[in-house]
């Protein structure tokens, strides 16, 4: 009985003093590390159509394919394996990775506007960390917009299953074009400065996107799907004072609900044009152009260093 409420004891106190991954610098990532990522990058999209069935788009082995189902059976597909891949089937047995908890909306919130001159001080005196979502990549890689646009979803959904079954190759061209954005786009201006602010603030960078732009900077960062994040404690989010969300638009991974949940004292910083719905009445918004702003807070806080 002793033995055991000592190693009971003992795997509590090395709890408390294990490294919160949130509160360190990224790792640095090898030109091998990244040559892998871009070879075993896969991704995988799916539309639903109400009785008209569904549309599935699947990126894997370096090649693009789709399958067309109705009432769940595939009627029609081009270079798309009939069996679900391993995180489809891990998916059915242990439920949808996609989500952490359920997306935080908020509605007829306000919150108050940050000044730069604010922005820097939080980051400065407060235990910051960093949370990427598409904007931080636009226009270097294509949305899902762009997307739709090339496989003519936008044109109206009778037009858009013509065109499925009578250009099956220029459905797979544009989703491969699509996805080589995301794979081999180089890294803006956002995103070298965000290593080298991540990386003097020994904090890290969250990213819901499925690009390696971020990576493509040499650094590794935590992506809301990886065990490392989701394995972490409610003790490591408390010690989170500050997420700073830059070009994230919605809370579509529940990251930020979880982080509220355990920490409600935390603070929300979106750094956007539009403010997103995630925010509170006690969280801020920073309106500015991400391209110029992560640079200039590099700048700002460098010198502080």
């Amino acid at each position: 009985m002793k033995k055991k409420l000592l190693l009971t004891g003992l795997l509590s106190f090395m709890g408390t003093i294990a490294p919160n991954i949130l509160l360190r610098a990224p790792e640095l990532l090898s030109a091998g590390e990244l040559k892998q990522l871009e070879k075993d990058w896969k991704t995988h999209f799916t539309w639903y159509f109400g009785n008209l069935g569904s549309f599935s788009l699947a990126y894997e082995d370096s090649q693009a394919g789709f399958s067309v189902k109705t009432v769940g059976l595939p009627v029609y597909r081009h270079n798309y394996r009939l069996l679900p891949n391993g995180d489809e089937i891990n998916n059915k047995i242990f439920g949808n990775s996609y989500h952490i908890a359920v997306p935080l909306v908020l509605h007829n919130a306000r919150p108050s506007t940050m000044s730069f001159e604010q922005l820097v001080l939080f980051i400065e005196k407060r235990r910051s960390i960093f949370y990427t979502g598409a904007g931080i990549s636009a226009g270097s890689v294509a949305t899902m917009q762009d997307l739709m646009r090339s496989l003519e979803m936008t044109k109206g959904k009778v037009h858009f299953f013509k065109h499925v079954w009578a250009q099956p190759e220029s459905i797979t061209k544009a989703f491969d074009a699509f996805c080589r954005s995301a794979i081999y786009a180089q890294p803006s201006a956002a995103h070298i400065a965000l290593k080298n602010l991540a990386r003097i603030k020994s904090a890290a960078i969250i990213t819901e996107n499925v690009d390696l732009l971020q990576h493509r900077t040499g650094i590794k960062p935590l992506h809301t799907a990886c065990d490392e994040l989701r394995n972490i404690s409610e003790r490591d989010l408390q010690a989170v004072q500050v997420v700073v969300c830059i070009g994230l638009s919605a809370d579509d991974r529940g990251f930020l609900h979880w982080y509220k949940y355990y920490n409600p004292r935390g603070v929300i910083i979106a750094i956007d044009f539009t403010a997103p719905t995630y925010l509170s009445d006690a969280d801020y918004i920073h309106y500015d152009d991400i391209q110029k702003v992560i640079p200039a807070l590099l700048e700002r806080l460098s010198v502080k260093g």
